[in-house]
């Protein structure tokens, strides 16, 4: 394990956005619980996972401490030393019932994924799945957002995973990073042309919403429905290269597009949805753990049927909302909502959130394939949070792989194995882009 675990989260108090996200977690359709699953080529040796779990919990002092509200309930949470700390609470081994399919995987995993955390430890939990019909087994990992972001999260199963030594080509550092191409830092600006240009950005990030809300997509349940998907890096990346867009802007195209024939399918097709993209604001220094990003909200181009086009107007999109001055405003503003009553404040997130179709991040994950204590993992599957919208879809990167984890509110997909299916297609027409591009 190493040194940085030891500040991994570092501080004694949440932050407004960790803060709230623990104090409304009990509220409808603001389940806080960050999930992801391990493929394993088999099961690993109990005794050596547990030693791992052990190890890192000692290494990590984040993971023995739980967030404690004070005697107002109003303001920031303190992270205080958990009364009971044991692995026996963290970490127990299951078999599912018959039959053990992926499916029935998933099906567990949403449901784990819903559970409340038990406000006396810390927030944090892991289930290793055994005897899978495929022969392989599972590894679930479940922590609360208020914890950390997703860079923070692989950050975290780094330590618990060490790379295969006969490991495969891996995924080309270069090719991680985003390139979508942002301006020139512009020349400087007298203090009230920089005030003017700060409100206008202000009034664009604090708009109540980008696009009208999908009506195919308006119905909610508050029930999460997993979903997976695989896709080849180099190909994904080939296609992002041949439309000079980055590998994230090829992500949401894919997204969009198999949202597009979803809405085809069952009824017209909006020119745009309203999305939300976490934008990392992480920077070299930054202590490792937590939370450090801020949200894009913009109308992304949905009846827009060439793949390119999408990509460029995505690419288009990020780029103005990295470049916002007021990107980090509503972070801040977020310390009002933590001296609100909960309710009022959960009312409050609840109707800014589901104006939001969608959720989509991406993740970096791992360059090279790894194992957990001795078991190869073969695929690594992320699934966020689903605040109030109809869909969270995430991404990260696994060796030669891209692992989507589809997480949908079940009314508002009333029919998920249709979107798949129009996934599918949409992503094989991103992919294609790649192939034509190298003949």
């Amino acid at each position: 394990m190493t040194d940085s675990l030891q500040t991994w989260g570092a501080g004694t108090r949440l932050g407004a956005f960790e803060s709230l996200m623990w104090r409304l977690d009990g509220f409808p359709g603001l389940r806080g619980s960050v999930v992801g699953i391990e493929m394993l080529a088999h099961a690993p040796d109990w005794g050596a996972l547990t030693a791992l779990h052990r190890q890192l919990i000692a290494s990590t002092p984040r993971l023995h401490q739980r967030p404690a509200e004070n005697t107002l309930q109003i303001g920031h949470l303190h992270w205080v030393d958990a009364p009971l700390c044991t692995l026996e609470h963290h970490l127990r081994r299951i078999t599912l019932p018959t039959p053990a399919t992926h499916r029935a995987l998933l099906d567990f995993a949403q449901s784990f994924a819903m559970e409340a955390f038990d406000a006396d430890h810390s927030p944090w939990q892991a289930v290793l799945v055994e005897h899978l019909d495929s022969g392989q087994a599972a590894y679930i990992f479940k922590l609360h957002h208020c914890l950390s972001d997703g860079m923070g999260i692989v950050q975290l199963l780094s330590a618990l995973n060490q790379p295969l030594k006969t490991a495969a080509r891996s995924t080309p550092a270069a090719a991680q990073r985003k390139t979508t191409p942002t301006p020139d830092a512009p020349p400087a600006v007298p203090p009230g042309a920089r005030l003017a240009r700060y409100a206008a950005s202000a009034r664009r990030v604090l708009a109540p919403y980008s696009a009208p809300p999908s009506a195919l997509l308006a119905q909610r349940s508050g029930q999460w429905h997993f979903e997976t998907m695989m896709l080849p890096f180099a190909s994904l990346h080939a296609a992002a290269r041949a439309a000079h867009a980055s590998l994230n802007d090829a992500f949401l195209a894919g997204v969009l597009g198999g949202f597009g024939r979803y809405h085809a399918r069952y009824g017209t097709v909006p020119a745009a949805l309203p999305i939300a993209m976490p934008i990392s604001i992480r920077r070299a220094d930054t202590p490792t753990g937590g939370n450090h990003f801020a949200a894009g909200i913009f109308a992304a181009p949905l009846a827009e049927r060439d793949p390119v086009a999408r990509m460029r107007r995505i690419a288009l999109k990020v780029a103005q909302w990295r470049n916002e001055p007021a990107l980090a405003l509503p972070l801040k503003l977020m310390n009002l909502m933590t001296c609100v009553p909960a309710a009022t404040a959960a009312r409050a997130m609840t109707e800014r959130l589901s104006r939001q179709d969608l959720q989509i991040s991406n993740v970096p994950g791992f360059r090279v394939p790894v194992a957990l204590a001795g078991a190869p993992v073969t695929a690594l599957y992320p699934f966020a949070p689903l605040p109030g919208c109809a869909g969270m879809l995430a991404m990260v990167s696994y060796a030669t792989d891209c692992g989507l984890g589809f997480n949908l509110d079940a009314a508002a997909v009333a029919h998920p194995a249709q979107l798949m299916q129009d996934m599918g297609d949409a992503f094989t027409e991103i992919l294609a882009l790649g192939t034509s591009h190298a003949d």
